[in-house]
């Protein structure tokens, strides 16, 4: 069987191998295939080259032709050819001529695709409802409630057959909805906190216990040195040692952003907390053995224990 192309007669199409124009194109409608009338007249879209493709590629453009056509015939049969595809047409709108595949499909129209390019179609709709927003929200806000059950089955289906692409339209969905309006939506969770404390601290505790990546990233973008904090304690509770709670604001306050080896200031987000007996050394984690220290200082000082311990106040 051979397969027959459509192309519009100002596209700058050459035959290739295996293909050949046919000079007088038959009428094709579009569902594809020539269609006559009883009485002998025919219908469909004039102005076509039409090549013919053989599956054969041992067979000539010409013997092609013949094959799907017939010998010296224009008719073109539904039964002689497997696909008929329009290759190419032109935007009513832009005045663009673009494959078919960027048409919407349209049965009304002889071709069966719309008029007007997708692209073009996007922005006219765009614009119409920007201009007719309240009007379309209250037409869909009354077909909702008419079919309101249709609506939701039809959404679960979609959902359920697209679970991942649902998650992901839902998860931008509610970014969008939260950034537009943060006030309303916190205002949201703290009620729903409110409502129902235990089952809220539930949820969120074994969100955080599927998701510890995420957690841990939230609380760098919150606050970095909270996230600093508790590393720090984390490290001496794992050597076994006496930990303190306090901030690292609280000692950079005390000396005054000064590393405490080399007297420099140091910028507020760019310093080391530095244990001055080590905890490697048998230090604990408390104000008195804590210092400011630059990055460069503590990394050469490593594990030595260099400084001045504060005395407890």
């Amino acid at each position: 069987m051979s397969i027959l192309r459509v192309f519009p007669q100002q596209t700058a199409a050459t035959p290739d191998d295996g293909l050949a124009f046919i000079g007088e194109p038959p009428l094709l409608d579009a569902g594809g295939g020539s269609r006559y009338n009883r009485d002998g007249s025919s219908r469909g879209v004039r102005g076509a080259f039409v090549l013919a493709q053989s599956d054969d590629p041992r067979s000539s453009a010409t013997a092609t032709t013949e094959a799907a056509l017939g010998r010296g015939s224009s008719y073109l049969g539904p039964a002689m050819v497997d696909d008929i595809i329009i290759a190419k047409k032109t935007c009513t709108q832009c005045g663009q001529s673009q494959s078919v595949s960027e048409y919407h499909r349209k049965a009304a129209t002889k071709d069966g695709h719309s008029p007007w390019c997708k692209a073009c179609t996007h922005t006219h709709s765009a614009r119409y409802y920007a201009e007719h927003r309240d009007e379309q929200q209250q037409k869909s806000a009354a077909y909702y409630r008419q079919h309101c059950e249709q609506a939701i089955a039809r959404a679960a289906a979609w959902g359920k057959a697209n679970r991942d692409k649902a998650r992901r339209q839902n998860r931008d969905a509610r970014r969008r909805r939260r950034l537009a309006d943060p006030d309303r939506y916190r205002n949201y969770d703290r009620e729903l906190y409110h409502r129902e404390p235990q089952k809220r601290r539930e949820q969120a505790r074994a969100w955080r216990a599927r998701h510890p990546a995420a957690v841990k990233r939230a609380n760098q973008r919150r606050d970095p040195d909270v996230c600093r904090d508790m590393n720090a304690r984390r490290r001496a509770r794992l050597r076994g040692v006496m930990v303190e709670k306090f901030t690292r604001r609280q000692i950079y306050e005390r000396d005054a952003g000064r590393c405490h080896l080399c007297g420099r200031r140091v910028k507020p987000n760019r310093w080391h907390l530095d244990h001055i007996i080590p905890l490697s050394k048998g230090g604990v984690h408390a104000r008195w053995n804590v210092a400011v220290s630059c990055p460069t200082c503590n990394e050469r000082k490593y594990n030595k224990p260099l400084g001045q311990p504060r005395l407890p106040q």
